[in-house]
C-alpha cells in the first residue's frame, strides 16, 4: 500500500511583488530626467542605439484581391456511351 501523499505547498510569489503600491513609495522610479541621464552615459560610453524603419507590414495592410464578378462556367464532360 502507499501511504498518501501530503498536499503540495503553494508557491510564495509575494517577494516577486514586493515593494511600495504608491509611485513616491517605490524610491528609484523612472523619470524622463534619470532614462535622458542614462542615454547620455550610455552614448559617452561608446554605445550607439540603433533606430530601426517602420516595414511595410506595419504600415500598411493589403487588401485581398477581389473575387472575378461572374464565374466562369467549367467545360461540360461527355459521358461515354
Amino acid at each position: 500500500m502507499s501511504t498518501p501523499k501530503s498536499p503540495t505547498p503553494q508557491s510564495d510569489t509575494r517577494h516577486l511583488f514586493a515593494g511600495g503600491r504608491k509611485p513616491n513609495e517605490r524610491g528609484a522610479s523612472l523619470t524622463s530626467d534619470r532614462i535622458a541621464d542614462d542615454l547620455a552615459t550610455f552614448r559617452k560610453s561608446g554605445g550607439k542605439i540603433e533606430v530601426l524603419g517602420n516595414t511595410r507590414t506595419l504600415t500598411k495592410i493589403d487588401v485581398p484581391p477581389a473575387a472575378p464578378a461572374t464565374p466562369v462556367p467549367a467545360p461540360k464532360k461527355r459521358r461515354a456511351g
